[in-house]
């Protein structure tokens, strides 16, 4: 018996959305070149690009050296399109930054004491 054919949109990508912003197009090139893929959109999923464990660890490694930010691995796996995987990025790059100005003005106080 053969199997029924594939629906109408079945091998559909997304729209191409071009990525936005500093850290989707930083991104953006990451994942091209990590994947060997031409163009990466906002909307794309780095899972459904080809990504796997080994390439999600090298993206991270990829992320420490080029933004110096340290992201956790469960990040990619819960934020898949690269819009929302910038969006954790960003975040994260906030967040240390926030806590290394927070920690030298705590130092800082304690110095003038």
């Amino acid at each position: 018996k053969a199997l029924p054919a594939p629906e109408d949109d079945a091998y559909v990508r997304h729209v191409y959305e071009p990525p936005q912003g500093e850290t989707e197009q930083t991104l953006a090139s990451i994942w091209e070149e990590l994947l060997g893929v031409d163009k990466v959109g906002r909307n794309d999923n780095f899972f459904e690009l080809g990504g796997n464990s080994l390439m999600a660890v090298r993206l991270l490694s990829r992320l420490q050296s080029s933004l110096n930010v340290n992201i956790e691995l469960s990040k990619i796996y819960n934020n898949q399109a690269l819009k929302h995987f910038a969006k954790e990025v960003l975040i994260s790059l906030v967040m240390q930054e926030f806590d290394q100005d927070d920690l030298l003005g705590f130092i800082s106080m304690e110095d003038s004491k």
